[in-house]
């Protein structure tokens, strides 16, 4: 069975395209659960709809703290200024906790 290309184009109707992005991004976050674990390689998604909601996926290897370290090191993008001063405590606490729940759902059957 072959898959069918489709134009890339913007989708009007409201409904159509809250139901479409619904099912691309659970498609990405998926395809990236599938490239950390398959592959061991360390994954951080972040995906913002046009409301503002926001959707995640982190690997468990991941920390991201390391990774933006990573994305600065091999971008050559300094992220790390003045105006962003606390922002790896941030990332740290935001870290731990998301290591917490999935630790906590790991546990309950």
């Amino acid at each position: 069975m072959w898959c069918e290309k489709i134009e890339i184009k913007r989708i009007e109707n409201s409904t159509n395209q809250h139901v479409t992005f619904s099912k691309r991004r659970n498609g990405i976050i998926m395809e990236m659960t599938k490239i950390s674990i398959l592959y061991k390689e360390q994954v951080f998604v972040v995906i913002f709809s046009s409301s503002g909601k926001m959707s995640e996926f982190c690997s468990l290897s991941t920390i991201l703290p390391k990774i933006l370290e990573r994305y600065w090191t091999n971008s050559n993008e300094n992220i790390w200024d003045a105006k962003h001063e606390g922002f790896m405590e941030t990332c740290i606490i935001m870290d731990m906790a998301i290591h917490n729940i999935v630790h906590i759902l790991h546990l309950v059957p």
